[in-house]
């Protein structure tokens, strides 16, 4: 399936893992093909506040993640000093 900006997406999750690091870097995946934009998944009880980088553009966007599966589609997140995030990510 195809964006209207013209980026192949997956409905489906194939690929999860946990988000690490958040305060030493930022958070990102890249593979052999560049960077991979991968959605995020809210483990905790409430909302969570980061910077990320969507899908395209370098800009960061201030974004709250509810708990649960989010819809954005991100390209990386922001370094966050921020102590017990459970934060997973999925694509």
């Amino acid at each position: 399936m195809d964006t209207r900006a013209e980026v192949r997406t997956s409905l489906q999750i194939a690929v999860m893992g946990v988000v690490t690091n958040l305060g030493a870097a930022d958070f990102k995946i890249d593979n052999a093909n560049g960077p991979v934009c991968f959605l995020i998944k809210n483990d905790g009880a409430a909302q969570v506040g980061l910077q990320i980088k969507p899908m395209k553009g370098e800009a960061w966007i201030p974004t709250n993640f509810d708990p649960g599966w989010n819809p954005e589609l991100v390209r990386e997140i922001k370094l966050n000093a921020t102590a017990g995030l459970d934060l997973k990510y999925g694509y």
